[in-house]
């Protein structure tokens, strides 16, 4: 079952439905010719995986980049990764709110049900996803203000954040669009946050043919210590 945020209503969906979130930021990384992109939150890989599906052309993909706090996730998003003979530049276990990237590093960075998980440091997560980005972030997150009452009770009983316009209001980018994703899981509904950076091409860091971990090294006295496990660089 999904539900229609245009028509208010409730569908039962027979066939596979469509990956909107996938298909979004599919969409947006070509329209915006990106040449680099980070989820934040990125957990085992799933929804990486269903975005680069999206991408046609994958030489046209350029540097690619995972982050979550658990490396063990990591590690098995990479097995998965591997099955599907699909490779990732760089994966980095790293708390979120202190992301070990300097500004303006990747073109695209998003977030997808990540940031309802940390309902006490929701903001601090958008502004170093705001800093890190060179052009666009995006943000698909359980939905308060355009979801229905079971995904408001659902917001309330779990605790998630409760995103209002005001939440991804800052100096750095502009605001291109917020809605609900057009169709949805009734339980679940998502609502999809797109900003655009101001003065994207200025000062603006190519980590495209750059080796990460020399990179780290020249600055290592800005990041946290960390090792490497596995090709995850693990900061501490």
């Amino acid at each position: 079952m999904a539900y229609d945020n245009r028509d208010r209503s409730y569908l039962l969906i027979k066939k596979k439905p469509i990956d909107h979130p996938s298909y979004v930021l599919g969409e947006f990384y070509k329209k915006f010719d990106c040449k680099s992109v980070i989820e934040v939150g990125a957990g085992e890989l799933t929804t990486f995986y269903n975005f680069i599906n999206k991408i046609n052309n994958k030489s046209k993909l350029g540097t690619t980049a995972a982050l979550d706090l658990s490396t063990k996730r990591l590690l098995k998003g990479k097995e998965f990764l591997k099955k599907k003979k699909i490779d990732i530049d760089f994966l980095i276990s790293s708390n979120a709110t202190n992301i070990p990237l300097p500004d303006n590093s990747f073109d695209l960075v998003f977030s997808h049900n990540c940031i309802e998980q940390a309902p006490m440091i929701a903001q601090n997560i958008i502004d170093e996803m705001v800093r890190i980005s060179s052009n666009i972030i995006i943000f698909i997150e359980p939905s308060f203000e355009f979801g229905n009452q079971w995904s408001r009770n659902k917001i309330l009983g779990k605790g998630y954040p409760i995103f209002l316009k005001r939440s991804f209001k800052n100096k750095y980018t502009d605001l291109i669009y917020r809605n609900g994703l057009p169709f949805t899981r009734c339980e679940n509904f998502s609502e999809i946050v797109i900003l655009k950076k101001k003065n994207n091409k200025k000062n603006k860091i190519n980590l495209y043919n750059k080796n990460l971990e020399e990179y780290i090294d020249e600055k290592n006295s800005k990041y946290m210590p960390y090792k490497k496990i596995n090709e995850v660089f693990e900061f501490y």
